[in-house]
């Protein structure tokens, strides 16, 4: 007996516009930290054939490089995800 293949969304199919925003006095004269600053960021996907969207943001706050690397990273996972599953409804995939 074959085991069945789980569909999967090409992610060359998915567009991906991002934004982020800076709130705070960070100039290049002065040596603030970045816990001085908000940061915040935003990711909008679109699924090219079918138009369909899912966004989601990095809510503002005091985030290290790192933390927001890390933060940026798990919302793009879960927007690819919730993308994934509203395209396989749409096109009416078996078994999603």
């Amino acid at each position: 007996m074959r085991a069945r293949q789980q569909w999967r969304l090409d992610p060359s199919e998915a567009q991906v516009h991002s934004s982020g925003k800076t709130v705070g006095q960070r100039t290049s004269a002065t040596k603030n930290s970045r816990a001085e600053t908000a940061t915040s960021f935003t990711f909008k996907l679109t699924h090219g054939p079918t138009g369909l969207k899912a966004e989601g943001c990095v809510p503002s706050g005091r985030y290290t490089r790192k933390q927001m690397q890390v933060l940026k990273q798990d919302l793009l996972r879960a927007l690819m995800k919730q993308l994934e599953h509203d395209v396989a409804k749409r096109l009416r995939i078996p078994g999603r």
